[in-house]
């Protein structure tokens, strides 16, 4: 997915992009839990999705499951910025 960008209010609000808000099921009143790591910040919506990945987090290994999850999601994260790091400086 490319990267899209936004503004901050002077309020601190942020418009999410329609697609985005589609996709991840976001709608008026979704409650959204926000996460910092390292120089990032991670939303995610708290709906049926979230609790699914939830669920079990605790019983016989799932805490495991979920580091492996979410250690893959920021390589990947980090792989992508690195990529467009790169290609900035072969454009510049």
């Amino acid at each position: 997915m490319p990267i899209q960008s936004g503004y901050v209010s002077n309020a601190g609000r942020i418009t999410i992009p329609a697609n985005l808000r589609k996709e991840f099921e976001l709608k008026r009143g979704t409650k959204v839990v926000f996460e910092a790591k390292g120089d990032e910040i991670v939303m995610r919506p708290v709906n049926a999705r979230f609790y699914d990945r939830c669920c079990g987090i605790l019983k016989g290994g799932g805490l495991t499951k979920a580091l492996l999850t979410s250690r893959r999601e920021d390589k990947k994260r980090e792989e992508r910025k690195l990529s467009i790091r790169k290609n900035h400086l072969k454009c510049g």
